[in-house]
């Protein structure tokens, strides 16, 4: 059967998809572990029935893959729209900044960033794979057991009784040399899962091709216990893009704690948590280049008077000379079109708030956008820290090629330069 590909927009509209009763209902399943898995208030797909095996998808909070049956649904987050034809290209390179994916070997071409985030996946295992097999595939010992006409290794004293009813067998246990080791395991596993979800077909025949070198290699992947304590030989660098994206696939496969071990790969990721530890990446190279520190964590912003609790102020950043706060910093992503330039007035509350707290002239909110854009500033009217509020930029139009975070730095670092002088222009 041929397989189903939808692409959906977090807090976009909804997207009119069929479904089979079974995966239907593997997808019911999916959402629920993933919404328990990222702690979110409402689940990542609401699903709609519209008539006979047809359904309304809509993607809230989360952005990733889902792939259940014969149906895979890629989820483009609200930060940066399905309208950008390298979205997937783009947030794939902001996971790798923060560490949640591996990072590509090569920017892919115009073609390849158009598919759906497996093939992503699959060509980035592909070209790991082809690159370290020059050297060949990994080998170990492992421990075999079995009745042989000599002995190898060291008797099996748990089996001695077996050699009253064979006497011309003992039962050996001894270690083999062989490529059957967990490291193949996973890599063998992840090509053929990888062979059988992608969308390109080019793409599937070359993982399948791959497939029928692991000669001798169960096709059973390894515990992620096991995954755990694999240590990658520098003798087999160029193969740790291809491990890491195989086990990324095995996590994403049995991550939730007693659930049972699903075929179909899928990960999401929670999208606020993204922009914000990928704003914090950014803000924390700008800070290196002025000898600053960045710095978050929860503070109380009023003391109760009775046996209530303090309210706590929470802003996402504050970059610091010394002891000194110069500026508080507000990672949004949602609130605001990316064309408006007004931000909503809860999110203004809340870093004013924060700024007055801190003692500091300058808080500033930071939102995503596709295009370079200046900063904008408002005087606030009050004869009281902090006296400037500003909004900054992140271009993720950037991250569309490897590398590209050093262009968001320098971008964002000379829109803090801006709002931080006094001739800032005002809105």
């Amino acid at each position: 059967m041929d397989r189903l590909h939808y692409s959906l927009t977090e807090y976009g509209d909804p997207v009119q998809v069929s479904l089979g009763n079974s995966d239907l209902e593997e997808l019911r399943t999916e959402v629920s572990r993933w919404q328990k898995i990222l702690g979110l208030r409402r689940p990542p797909i609401s699903i709609a029935p519209v008539g006979e095996h047809t359904y309304q998808l809509r993607a809230e909070g989360a952005a990733g893959v889902i792939s259940v049956g014969v149906t895979t649904i890629d989820i483009c987050p609200k930060f940066l729209g399905k309208s950008v034809a390298q979205w997937k290209q783009i947030l794939w390179n902001v996971l790798a900044v923060i560490g949640e994916v591996p990072r590509q070997i090569s920017t892919l071409s115009a073609e390849e960033a158009k598919s759906g985030m497996l093939d992503q996946l699959g060509w980035m295992f592909i070209r790991s794979l082809e690159s370290g097999r020059q050297e060949g595939l990994p080998r170990g010992y492992t421990e075999s057991s079995e009745s042989l006409p000599t002995l190898r290794g060291r008797l099996d004293v748990s089996k001695l009784r077996e050699t009253l009813t064979r006497p011309n067998r003992l039962p050996c246990i001894y270690e083999e040399y062989t490529f059957d080791v967990p490291m193949n395991r996973l890599l063998f596993w992840a090509c053929r899962t990888l062979a059988d979800r992608v969308n390109s077909p080019v793409l599937a025949c070359l993982l399948l091709a791959e497939s029928y070198s692991f000669t001798g290699v169960s096709a059973v992947p390894p515990s992620l216990s096991e995954v755990d304590r694999i240590q990658l030989p520098l003798l087999f660098e160029a193969l740790k893009p291809a491990f890491d994206a195989s086990k990324l696939l095995l996590r994403g496969r049995s991550i939730a704690p007693g659930a049972g071990p699903f075929d179909a790969p899928s990960f999401l990721w929670n999208s606020a948590v993204v922009y914000e530890r990928f704003v914090g990446v950014i803000l924390k190279r700008v800070a290196h280049q002025r000898s600053w520190q960045v710095a978050s964590g929860i503070a109380n912003l009023a003391l109760p008077c009775g046996t209530q609790r303090p309210l706590r102020s929470d802003p996402d950043f504050r970059m610091l000379s010394g002891k000194t706060v110069k500026i508080v910093l507000d990672a949004k992503y949602k609130g605001r079109d990316q064309d408006d330039d007004h931000p909503a007035i809860s999110d203004v509350y809340q870093v004013l708030a924060a700024g007055r707290l801190y003692r500091c002239d300058f808080v500033s909110l930071v939102y995503p956008t596709l295009r370079p854009r200046t900063p904008l500033c408002w005087k606030v009217r009050e004869d009281q820290m902090p006296t400037n509020l500003s909004i900054t930029f992140v271009n993720l139009s950037h991250m569309a090629v490897i590398g590209g975070e050093r262009q968001c730095a320098q971008e964002l670092g000379r829109q803090l330069n801006a709002v931080m002088t006094p001739r800032a222009k005002q809105a």
